[in-house]
């Protein structure tokens, strides 16, 4: 073999590997386009998940803010335990409706936070967790409140009973208490609801 042909088969290995290392470089980044395509596909549809759950919490509490102010005006005409407990069967109902959509919501955000870099989808899950973490802490709060009354009642012979004075200050700052968390409930919703429109 002549010294030409020599030199025109190392161009054409050389050539063909240039081709190779070429289309290998082409099907890795195809891979990692899809790749990142679908983990930002399935951040999409994980945040479409939670919302329906979040939107129902929100409106769960807006309810719930008048059942407690009611309950508050007319447990000292209650006269018995057990007719307390019927007065605040249907508050518990809903604070264990409240937590269910929150744990629901809560496995969509659980789940953004275990994909591959979209840095913008993973700090919205963690205000989207700082909201849900707030109204697990309120409704943790209303049973608290509701057990500590109804020791109370327990107590005195039942809510009618119970001392005036302790029953306000109670209620009062459970009230305080209360606000304030839907108050926090509010602002993380907005800061949320803003990190969500730029996703």
């Amino acid at each position: 073999m002549d010294r030409s042909m020599r030199w025109q088969r190392a161009f054409l290995i050389a050539g063909m590997s240039i081709v190779v290392a070429g289309l290998v470089a082409a099907v890795v980044i195809v891979l990692v386009l899809l790749v990142f395509s679908d983990d930002s596909n399935m951040a999409k549809d994980l945040v479409g998940k939670a919302m329906p759950h979040m939107a129902i919490v929100q409106q769960k509490i807006e309810d719930l803010a008048p059942q407690i102010n009611n309950l508050i005006e007319n447990t000292p005409d209650v006269e018995s335990e057990a007719a307390y407990q019927n007065v605040i069967a249907p508050i518990r109902a809903q604070v264990q409706a409240i937590d269910s959509e929150l744990d629901t919501a809560t496995i969509s955000y659980d789940q953004m936070n275990g994909l591959k870099g979209l840095q913008d989808y993973k700090d919205y899950a963690r205000v989207a967790m700082d909201l849900v973490r707030n109204d697990h802490t309120l409704t943790a709060q209303v049973n608290y409140y509701l057990d500590d009354m109804l020791e109370a009642a327990r107590n005195s012979g039942g809510p009618a009973y119970i001392d005036p004075s302790s029953y306000t200050i109670r209620s009062s700052s459970f009230i305080t208490m209360f606000n304030g968390l839907r108050g926090d409930a509010a602002t993380l919703k907005e800061k949320a609801d803003k990190m969500r429109a730029t996703l």
